[in-house]
């Protein structure tokens, strides 16, 4: 939608209502931020009061609400560079570096002048170890290990950078180094979520390769820093491989009390229900992931009430897990519908899904 309102008096009035919000801002007066935009938006749908709203959560450290109004700003003006550029600041906050990188390069095709959207494009570029083209001059582009020692010769003080260099020793399994190297980054960087981000991003790294006791000791340190409901979803995770049940419940469990509507962190904790054989919780946890989006789940649940002998139930859980999730034609979705059911042991369910299957494919002629 364009700026250009005219003297549309709504439009007008809503822009009013912004400078008085943004001027409240300015003065840390967040409430009364907050108060202005929702007088602007009520007036008229206009993209600078969600921008407006972003900063005061970005402020108060909700960077994921923070990125909720940025994208409703987007959906009214999508050509305002400035959105993404605060979109790429909060990615760059939670060390998403690439998605920061996608937003500030959208924001610079828009506009090439702005100087607060050139400083970070080329510190996104340094810490993502990319190509940077300014003015057509093309400077060197660095790999491994090599390019990453050139520019810490350059920016001798940036804690990425020796962050990234331990995760280049850790790709390769030199431990040594990949600790020394982490050791500096933590002891150069003065900003905790910078710090929590590097211990939390090794843990990831260790538990993708599987190991998982590294995983847990980076995790722990992240969890020092910082509450974050992912990194207890993985300090769970860790703790459920390596047999510590009863710690992974207290862990998916915390997770769930900081974010209750992400169904991932539902569907580990019914599965170790499930391991541990409390079929009714693990029920539970399997209907919260359902009302939070999780169409996988049913197949789960359906899993459950097979174990608890409840044919009806499981059998309308597959269904709904069959329409919801299974892609293909009629014949390919009936033919996952009989598999699960055979999986269950509901041997007559079946052969009944495989028989309609061939009937309407004989009608039809599908093949």
């Amino acid at each position: 939608m364009p700026n250009n309102n005219g003297e549309n008096p709504c439009y007008l009035l809503a822009n009013l209502f912004c400078k008085q919000a943004n001027d409240y801002f300015l003065n840390n007066d967040y409430e009364k931020t907050v108060i202005y935009c929702d007088k602007a938006v009520n007036e008229y749908n206009i993209s600078r009061a969600y921008i407006i709203k972003g900063m005061v959560y970005r402020n108060k450290g909700n960077l994921e609400e923070a990125l909720v109004f940025y994208d409703k700003a987007i959906d009214i003006e999508e050509t305002n560079e400035m959105i993404y550029y605060h979109k790429a600041i909060i990615y760059e906050i939670l060390g998403d570096y690439e998605k920061a990188f996608n937003n500030i390069e959208k924001a610079y095709s828009l506009y090439q002048d702005e100087e607060d959207i050139n400083i970070l494009r080329k510190r996104l570029y340094a810490k993502l170890n990319k190509e940077l083209v300014v003015d057509n001059e093309n400077n060197a582009v660095f790999e491994n290990f090599e390019g990453i020692s050139k520019l810490i010769e350059d920016n001798p003080k940036d804690p990425y950078l020796y962050y990234k260099l331990a995760k280049y020793y850790a790709e390769n399994k030199d431990d040594s180094n990949a600790f020394i190297h982490f050791e500096t980054a933590l002891n150069l960087s003065l900003d905790e979520r910078e710090k929590f981000n590097f211990y939390k991003d090794f843990a990831v790294f260790y538990y993708n390769r599987d190991e998982f006791d590294k995983a847990l000791k980076n995790i722990n340190c992240a969890l020092n820093i910082l509450e974050d409901d992912e990194a207890y979803y993985y300090k769970a995770e860790c703790n459920k491989i390596l047999n510590n049940k009863e710690q992974a419940l207290k862990d998916y469990s915390k997770a769930i009390n900081i974010k209750s509507t992400n169904n991932r962190y539902y569907i580990g904790r019914a599965g170790l229900y499930k391991e541990m054989q409390m079929y009714d919780k693990a029920l539970d946890d399997y209907t919260k992931a359902i009302e939070y989006f999780s169409a996988e789940s049913y197949k789960y649940r359906a899993e459950i009430y097979s174990i608890l002998g409840k044919k009806a139930e499981a059998c309308k859980d597959i269904d709904e897990y069959i329409f919801s999730k299974v892609q293909g034609s009629y014949s390919q979705r009936m033919y996952e519908k009989a598999r699960l059911e055979y999986s269950f042991k509901y041997y007559d369910e079946s052969m009944n899904t495989i028989n309609q299957a061939l009937e309407k494919i004989d009608k039809s002629d599908e093949y």
